[in-house]
């Protein structure tokens, strides 16, 4: 797989705004019973994009182009009970999931080019991932739960 870190870059970028737009007239009350069927509830899914930030910032931070660790594969449902995702609220979740999308494109801001083409991890299903392609990878999960947020309180139906 390649992609190339501009590309991802930009696509993370983009998901703050994307995702402030979706949310700005939804309350708590809208945000735990939207549920794209019988998936997590939108609050859930912000909790699950948050969780991913962390695993893969720190798997970023983590990636080396003469040792190349092993990533374990994630369990989302796991994640979910352990970090008890039904009992979040809506406004402290995206907040600190701004907040930690912020830090982490700062972070890849201040690679290098050898950083994010050389060093590298092991993905469980992927094989050998560069940080480039990590960030892609982040890139593609947002676009996935975009998605499925915007199924979720119905504005798929708009377009």
């Amino acid at each position: 797989m390649t992609f190339p870190l501009a590309r991802g870059l930009l696509s993370i970028q983009q998901t703050p705004a994307i995702l402030q737009a979706l949310l700005r007239d939804v309350d708590e009350t809208r945000a735990r019973q939207a549920r794209d069927g019988a998936g997590w509830n939108v609050i859930e899914i912000l909790c699950h994009l948050n969780d991913v930030e962390i695993v893969l910032g720190d798997r970023m931070k983590i990636s080396s182009a003469d040792n190349p660790p092993a990533f374990p594969p994630l369990d989302p449902d796991a994640l979910a009970a352990q970090n008890r995702y039904s009992e979040q609220a809506l406004a402290p979740t995206l907040a600190q999931w701004l907040e930690r999308r912020r830090e982490l494109i700062g972070y890849i801001k201040r690679l290098t080019a050898d950083d994010t083409d050389a060093r590298c991890g092991i993905h469980s299903s992927l094989g050998r991932i560069t940080v480039s392609e990590q960030v892609g990878l982040l890139g593609l999960h947002d676009v996935n739960h975009i998605e499925q947020i915007t199924r979720a309180l119905g504005l798929a139906d708009r377009f």
